[in-house]
């Protein structure tokens, strides 16, 4: 029977590593170790935990293993019931509230100062945008890679990636390309840096093939277009008039697919420029 231990997010905390493990099976598991690269690894359990009840979880430390940020790990959970898996690149979490800025955006300092009194602090942006997002005190989902050795234009230079929170492959790619092309895009945006590669899905048949090739997993999910506060038949072409809690349905199939890496999702509750739209007036963000 295949293994009820899950591995639901690992990340960096200064030097160490931390795994969230959880049991999604019946019976409850005895914590038997942990295993770093193979070999048997010190860890410790918060609060001291040595079982995890069924449908609980556990926060396992590992200590001395991610002295940087990207640092590749492969990790094993060994319990009664069955063991857990995963190797991954290692990061301090980072949780953005964003929005997508066009380019009258970047140059409207009363939309900028709107932004930031509700806590938005992300945005998706570009190679030519790293300036423009440290002006306004924001960071990027950059569509770009990092520049090569003697790359100069059309990428993000080292010196710049303090503004950084990820670089994406594009958005919705899953409708233009193969999942081939986009693991292979992913592997250069991965290369020479040390920042996370991100995708941003839209359909949920894609989540495993296409997000899960990622650090971090993404997805799309219009609820500002059909989450209406008065439900209609009203264009029913542009999916309105669906529950706004479907965000949180594809939300939890996004972050069953990409675990234990971290899960984005732009959910979109809100509509800055057709308020009737949303239940909620404001402007999209990252969950």
């Amino acid at each position: 029977d295949p293994s009820p231990i899950r591995l639901g997010l690992a990340y960096r905390d200064g030097n160490d590593a931390v795994l969230v493990v959880r049991n999604d099976g019946l019976a409850a598991a005895a914590i038997d170790g942990v295993l770093l690269d193979g070999a048997s690894a010190p860890y410790s359990a918060h609060g001291g935990q040595a079982t995890i009840a069924p449908g609980r979880t556990a926060i396992l430390r590992i200590a001395g293993v991610a002295p940087t940020e990207g640092v590749h790990a492969a990790l094993t959970v060994e319990t009664s019931v069955g063991s857990a898996s995963a190797g991954l690149r290692l990061f301090t979490p980072f949780f953005p509230i964003g929005t997508w800025l066009n380019g009258s955006g970047w140059n409207d300092a009363a939309f900028l100062a709107a932004l930031k009194a509700r806590h938005i602090d992300t945005s998706w942006g570009y190679w030519n945008t790293t300036a423009r997002a440290r002006a306004a005190g924001l960071k990027l989902i950059a569509d770009a890679v990092p520049c090569a050795e003697g790359q100069t234009s059309g990428c993000i230079a080292t010196a710049d990636e303090d503004v950084v929170a990820a670089y994406a492959y594009g958005d919705e790619k899953e409708f233009s390309t193969s999942a081939q092309e986009n693991l292979r895009n992913v592997e250069l945006r991965r290369t020479g840096s040390s920042r996370p590669t991100y995708v941003n899905d839209a359909a949920q048949r894609v989540f495993q093939s296409f997000a899960a090739q990622a650090d971090i997993g993404s997805m799309d999910h219009y609820t500002s277009g059909i989450g209406l506060c008065t439900i209609t038949g009203a264009a029913i072409g542009m999916m309105q008039g669906q529950p706004v809690e479907w965000a949180g349905n594809y939300t939890r199939q996004l972050k069953l697919n990409v675990e234990p890496n971290p899960a984005w999702v732009w959910s979109q509750a809100g509509n800055s420029t057709i308020p009737a739209r949303s239940c909620w007036h404001g402007v999209p963000t990252v969950e």
